[in-house]
């Protein structure tokens, strides 16, 4: 019953400020290839990298972060409390 009354109801009337129209892309023309980007052809030329020179281990920070640990021991104390009250 609650269906038919839906589908029997009376249209609503909108106006024009609510509705946002969706242009039609299909009339477009294509862009430039210069500006195109995304699924193109794949360059063959391997790229250069700066990643793969050795870093100077001197100016790097290489000490243990404590909230590494409050976090694991936050972690085992969970799931053990959650064991032992199951």
């Amino acid at each position: 019953m609650g269906l038919l009354y839906i589908l029997e109801a009376p249209q609503l009337e909108r106006r024009a400020d609510w509705l946002t129209e969706i242009p039609d892309l299909g009339s477009m023309t294509e862009s430039e290839p210069q500006y195109r980007r995304g699924a193109g052809v794949k360059s063959t030329q391997p790229k250069t990298s700066q990643t793969s020179e050795l870093e100077d281990l001197g100016s790097m920070n290489l000490q243990d972060n404590p909230f590494i640990w409050v976090a694991l021991i936050a972690a085992i104390l969970t799931v053990g409390g959650l064991v032992w009250l199951s």
